[in-house]
């Protein structure tokens, strides 16, 4: 909630979001004078004490005059949004967990959020969803634009497909009130924020086009245009000065935040990153990189598949250092609560290496909830993936194409490692 005027900023979040001190209103802590004048000390911290309650009194008085009529976490939220994004006046903008168990309460998380989504169809708002890439989630929005995950397009990105039919996609929408339209996603990445960004846009009647800094946002999500060429030094496999992949690493997974929506807005519309933002990526990356050479990070070459292992947001690009096609598993992988669950992602760098459909069915019906696209998919969200390995290496290797197939048993060595590449 917004702060008391003086104590905490009325346009952000409360101090503890922060460690900021903020400077005390004066108008409660101008009897201090007074207590330096009583002489007697019990009295003194009497009179100190009553100050104090009165103080906090005004607080959660006030506390309650600006909160919204309920407290359930919908409205939460929503205020929230509205606080801290209403002085740019832009539609709302809110994360939906995809997880179906919290893996340390075994609260049915799904269950929850299709309450909320239900309870804003309830309260009349129109929700459109931005890569909603879980079906019942996905089938309570009145809209849902994920050309990537739902529709199998792999080399079409959220942003990209806004940028090119806004018209078609959201035209029905123009004209209605934007206070009652949220925007929803399950994947808070540069890509959906983009998309929000150029949706919300549209919705006001501002211009929308597919500007070379989408493209770029394009490219960074699709690997578009990019073929893979053969095994390379890790430190080829890294661009610390990407400015895409800087923006898409200062964003914050399981929320949405106006300090990443203000962030992509700019890139979108100058192309610049900030500079503290480009600081932290580079060091990020060559820690990375420095992680590879020692081994902290776990990796694999089999049958022309990257097998790699770490808790780090970097799995992919390591692997297609070593090959294009990439098993990466997370033992640690973070919910929104902090617990933490083994996620596995399997992923090629563009189409026509595996048929990553199949091994999404297989998988499925082995264990419920596996999704993606035709270049990347991964297992449950937010729950132990409890398929072993083995048999994903198995099952891999049965679903490459034959052409690839051949191109390994031809090649036969990784030119990073020395290892073999063995079926």
């Amino acid at each position: 909630m917004a702060g008391v005027a003086g104590f905490e900023p009325t346009n952000v979040g409360t101090k503890s979001r922060c460690l900021t001190t903020w400077r005390h209103p004066n108008k409660f802590f101008a009897f201090g004078k007074a207590i330096c004048r009583i002489k007697n000390f019990y009295l003194q911290e009497l009179f100190f004490n009553f100050c104090y309650c009165a103080y906090n009194f005004y607080k959660m008085v006030i506390f309650h005059l600006t909160m919204p009529p309920k407290s359930d976490s919908i409205n939460n939220v929503m205020y929230f949004n509205k606080q801290t994004l209403g002085k740019n006046k832009m539609t709302q903008f809110i994360y939906i967990n995809p997880a179906m168990i919290n893996p340390k309460t075994k609260e049915n998380v799904r269950e929850t959020e299709i309450a909320k989504l239900k309870e804003l169809k309830e309260q009349g708002f129109t929700i459109v969803g931005l890569e909603m890439t879980v079906p019942p989630l996905a089938e309570l929005c009145d809209r849902n634009i994920d050309p990537q995950h739902t529709e199998g397009k792999a080399d079409q990105s959220c942003a990209k497909e806004l940028a090119e039919k806004a018209p078609e996609l959201l035209g029905w929408f123009k004209g209605q009130d934007l206070d009652k339209v949220v925007f929803v996603t399950n994947r808070v990445d540069v890509d959906a924020i983009g998309a929000y960004v150029l949706a919300d846009r549209y919705l006001k009647g501002e211009q929308v086009s597919f500007n070379e800094n989408v493209a770029a946002i394009d490219a960074h999500d699709t690997h578009l245009g990019a073929k893979w060429e053969g095994p390379k030094p890790i430190e080829q496999a890294f661009d610390p000065e990407s400015k895409t992949g800087a923006l898409a690493s200062s964003i914050k997974v399981f929320m949405v935040t106006p300090k990443n929506i203000e962030d992509v807005k700019k890139f979108i519309d100058t192309g610049n990153v900030d500079e503290t933002i480009m600081d932290s990526y580079r060091k990020s990356q060559q820690g990375i990189i420095d992680k590879v050479k020692s081994g902290d990070i776990k990796i694999e070459v089999v049958g022309g598949v990257a097998y790699v292992e770490t808790t780090l947001p970097c799995a992919t690009n390591v692997g297609y250092s070593f090959a294009p096609v990439v098993v990466a598993t997370n033992p640690a992988m973070r919910n929104p609560d902090g617990t933490t669950y083994r996620k596995v992602s399997i992923c090629q760098h563009e189409a026509g290496y595996a048929d990553l459909g199949t091994v999404k069915n297989e998988l499925s019906a082995r264990e419920t909830g596996w999704g993606g696209s035709p270049t990347f998919i991964g297992s449950p969200q937010g729950q132990d993936c409890t398929t072993e390995l083995s048999d994903i290496k198995k099952l891999i290797y049965a679903n490459l194409t034959s052409e690839y197939k051949s191109q390994v048993t031809r090649c036969g060595a990784n030119a990073n490692t020395g290892k073999v590449i063995r079926d």
